[in-house]
């Protein structure tokens, strides 16, 4: 969350950062799911 909201970073920038075999959309969808559950 920090490289999304801290950093500003799009969701694509975000996915390369953390891992580069995902689309940024997977990523954001992870992140939804996340902060649904919590």
């Amino acid at each position: 969350m920090i490289l999304r909201y801290v950093n500003g970073l799009s969701w694509e920038q975000v996915a390369v950062s953390v891992n580069p075999y995902v689309s940024g959309e997977s990523v954001r969808k992870s992140h939804d799911r996340f902060l649904k559950r919590n």
